[in-house]
């Protein structure tokens, strides 16, 4: 008996090495390649000798396998035109494009993850890349996910994520986000995209959004900030010969969109969402999503028409007053079949329903609040310590007490905070973590220039503090 046992035990330690073996190979044969930004497509793709970015990106170079990372090493990239990304991974080897060890990559020209060839783009993750357009000779929406031609086939690009980039003052949309791709677009900072119309003309408005959407597979948008576009912050919307389905935005954080635009301004209206009107959207998911707009503008609207099997939960959404449109429409852009509405609150005017009509838990507050306080923290799932911190400081306090113990930091880490509005400043606030909760300013705060913009037409714009602000937590010691 006990030499049997001993046998058996001798197996299953043998069989657990072999394991061990084996996984160890499979992660040994994943390879790290670098980009830098005076790379040749012809060097080794080492650190020392990088490749080129629009040659890594366009999937030139065959050594490249499923479950690779390659690393941008930080840097200010001017290529010739458009990147294209070709890569292909596979569902759980994807490829990792990369910023190394969280230093800025700045790309200026537009990235576009798709392919109309035979073989298409597919389970590739950009993560930590600066797209910025506006005032380089490569004008555009910073990014172009998938292909918006109606004959495109359902999932031609699946497994498609884009993490914590910026995608920032671009001559179009900031994400195009079209109906092949199935995509997750993860704790990106958009903003100060898109174009004014004709001011001359009566009819025009401002033209970009942050996120413009179709969709004939599942997408993602998770927590991401989004402010200051030339008009909506989120649309989902196509003609009859678009297919929109299950769409889900949750944890986001979305203000001042319009505010980019002249046109928008002198009009003092400033939409932050848009879902469906055109062609039905079937089974769209917002949850939890934060929506913020100034009391000197005259309307700002989120609509939902035309869906079905809609879900609206647990979002907190400000409009600009009582008598100004307004916190939530149900109403305008047609008929929602199957809508499921609960746990939200809507500060000002709401059209087109009761407030418990289509499910409970719901709060409707005429008025602005002027006392107290809304936090929001959203720890960020792909890097630990970091997490979004969204504030509306109702009291207007001059500086709001976080608690980030659920974030990821440990004590003695030390951390970061930056204004969403200006990114690329000085962070608001360093330090080391001790298990408290953090002070975060509420003023002295200012807002980044609008680049590649007239100034004349296009001035730096006030800050939304002390009343609101939007913040990214980040851990600044890179392991």
């Amino acid at each position: 008996m006990l030499t049997g046992l001993r046998s058996s035990r001798q197996f299953l330690s043998f069989g657990a090495l072999v394991l061990v073996f084996v996984a160890a190979c499979g992660f040994c044969q994943a390879a790290e390649w670098f980009v830098g930004p005076e790379g040749k497509m012809q060097n080794a793709g080492t650190q020392q000798a990088p490749w080129d970015i629009t040659s890594a990106l366009a999937a030139e170079h065959k050594e490249v396998k499923p479950g690779d990372t390659i690393w941008i090493l930080g840097g200010t990239y001017e290529p010739a035109g458009q990147l294209h990304v070709r890569l292909q991974g596979e569902e759980k080897k994807p490829i990792i494009v990369r910023n190394y060890k969280n230093q800025r990559v700045t790309v200026h020209a537009p990235i576009d993850v798709a392919s109309r060839e035979i073989i298409p783009t597919k389970y590739v993750w950009l993560w930590g890349l600066e797209v910025q357009t506006n005032g380089t000779k490569n004008t555009g929406d910073p990014f172009n996910i998938g292909n918006s031609d109606a004959k495109d086939p359902e999932g031609n690009n699946p497994g498609i994520k884009i993490i914590n980039c910026v995608a920032h003052d671009g001559g179009g949309s900031g994400m195009g986000c079209w109906g092949s791709a199935e995509e997750e677009v993860y704790g990106c900072l958009v903003y100060n995209n898109g174009f004014d119309g004709d001011p001359n003309k009566p009819e025009e408005r401002g033209h970009g959004h942050g996120f413009y959407i179709q969709s004939k597979t599942h997408k993602e948008f998770i927590d991401n900030i989004v402010f200051r576009q030339c008009f909506l912050g989120f649309q989902i919307y196509g003609t009859h010969n678009a297919r929109m389905k299950d769409v889900t935005m949750k944890g986001n954080t979305f203000f001042n969109n319009g505010e980019m635009s002249v046109i928008q301004r002198r009009i003092k209206n400033f939409p932050e969402m848009h879902i469906g009107g055109g062609s039905p959207i079937v089974d769209p998911k917002i949850i939890e999503n934060y929506v913020y707009s100034p009391t000197w503008v005259d309307k700002s609207t989120c609509n939902i028409g035309g869906s079905e099997g809609a879900l609206i939960q647990g979002n907190y959404i400000v409009s600009p007053g009582p008598d100004k449109r307004v916190a939530w429409d149900a109403e305008t852009l047609g008929k929602n079949t199957d809508l499921k509405m609960m746990d939200n609150t809507f500060i000002g005017m709401i059209v087109g329903f009761k407030i418990d009509q289509f499910g409970t838990g719901n709060v409707h507050i005429p008025d602005r609040p002027t006392s107290g306080k809304k936090i929001f923290v959203r720890p960020n799932k792909y890097e630990p310590g970091r997490a979004n911190i969204t504030i509306f400081n109702w009291d207007k306090s001059p500086k709001v007490e976080v608690d980030i113990k659920n974030v990821g930091l440990k004590k003695g880490d030390a951390y970061e905070v930056r204004d969403a509005q200006n990114f690329y400043g000085k962070p608001a606030v360093t330090g080391k973590y001790d298990g408290k909760d953090i002070s975060i300013p509420m003023t002295g705060l200012t807002v980044a220039a609008p680049i590649g913009r007239d100034p004349q037409k296009y001035p730096r714009p006030p800050h939304t503090a002390p009343e609101f602000g939007a913040f990214v937590l980040m851990k600044t010691a890179v392991q």
